[in-house]
């Protein structure tokens, strides 16, 4: 018996996209009249039957949601969504997960495809939040907050970090044991937010110390791990005066310390690592990373019942919510004494210090 037609198999041979498939079907608007008599053409030859789940997509009593995201490999995303989940679950709520893979284009298309199906509304975070992004939004006209992207306080409602404040914490944080000859590994500096702002956050704490950043202990990545691998690696080829490094998200971090290690470097002994987000992979590696930590299941339920509330009508105090990190220190980071340029344990610093006094 052959196969019902999917969706998936008129896109392939209509050269469009899952989500035009859907909205030629809908009859929504916006597709031109070529692909739309060929989508429609297609349909009829695959004998294409609509699923009775799809159709019920469509009625206004199905409290869908849609959640769009850039990728789910990341673990961020996963905790994100156990935040956004355990919310709309209790509120009775059904989620409909659009990925994008960091595509603008994509990513509209899922807008229409959640217009299409009469979305209640949505929780949004693309790549870099484009100036399409934000039109995107206003045109569908479905209440929507967006999470940890830089965008105007009177236009959208939003959970977010304190990027440059956090940032700057955790190089403080390297600073503060004695480290002078910092890296950085940064998220790609085209993303406004948090690319750029953990970069300034970055830079605004060695100058609160009286230096300068070295261009050639750069590098970007793009929160993955093999990036910050190669990160740490084009640093190593430049200079391997190095005695600290921050990369601006844990993946990246475990990343480079792969990399250090594989170089010959022993980590915090030779060099302290910190990472930022406070994924679980932080508690797997070895050293166990330190890392400024995210409240990411938080910011799931928090812009879940932000959104909640706007959905039904209710008052929302503040159009932004911003949200705390946590300093978490585990293994990878170590007191340095800067006299000496010896890296201790502070447990060793006590220990020769009360031995001293008992002498």
């Amino acid at each position: 018996m052959r196969d019902l037609a999917t969706l998936k198999d008129i896109a392939r041979k209509a050269r469009v996209s899952e989500s035009t498939v859907s909205r030629v079907l809908s009859n929504s608007p916006g597709i031109s009249d070529a692909t739309r008599q060929r989508v429609l053409a297609i349909a009829q030859e695959l004998k294409y039957h609509p699923n009775a789940f799809a159709q019920g997509l469509a009625k206004a009593d199905s409290n869908i949601l849609g959640v769009v995201i850039p990728r789910i490999s990341n673990l961020y995303y996963a905790q994100l969504l156990q935040g956004i989940q355990e919310v709309a679950g209790d509120y009775g709520y059904n989620l409909v997960l659009c990925v994008t893979n960091n595509d603008t284009h994509q990513a509209l298309e899922y807008l229409q495809m959640l217009k299409a199906y009469q979305a209640r509304g949505l929780i949004y975070q693309n790549a870099f939040f484009l100036d399409e992004d934000q039109k995107g939004l206003e045109e569908v006209g479905i209440p929507a907050v967006v999470i940890s992207r830089k965008i105007p306080e009177d236009r959208f409602y939003s959970v977010v970090l304190d990027e440059v404040g956090e940032s700057r914490r955790a190089t403080e944080y390297l600073l503060n044991l004695g480290h002078r000859n910092l890296a950085f590994i940064g998220g790609p500096l085209a993303d406004p937010w948090p690319g750029q702002m953990r970069f300034l956050g970055f830079k605004k704490a060695l100058a609160g110390y009286g230096l300068e950043m070295d261009p050639d202990r750069f590098a970007e990545g793009d929160w993955t791990f093999k990036s910050g691998f190669l990160a740490m690696k084009t640093i190593l080829a430049r200079t391997r005066e190095i005695d600290a490094v921050f990369a601006a998200c844990d993946e990246m971090a475990i990343g480079a310390m792969k990399a250090l290690q594989s170089a010959g470097f022993t980590i915090p002994s030779d060099i302290s690592v910190i990472g930022f987000d406070g994924v679980p992979l932080g508690v797997m590696c070895s050293p166990e990373l330190t890392t400024m930590e995210q409240p990411i299941v938080d910011i799931g339920r928090t812009a879940m019942r932000m959104l909640h509330r706007l959905i039904q009508g209710g008052e929302v105090t503040s159009r932004q919510s911003i949200l705390p990190c946590r300093l978490v220190e585990r293994e990878s980071c170590r007191v340095r004494l800067t006299s000496s340029h010896a890296y201790i344990d502070e447990r060793e610093a006590v220990g020769e210090k009360r031995g001293a006094m008992e002498g």
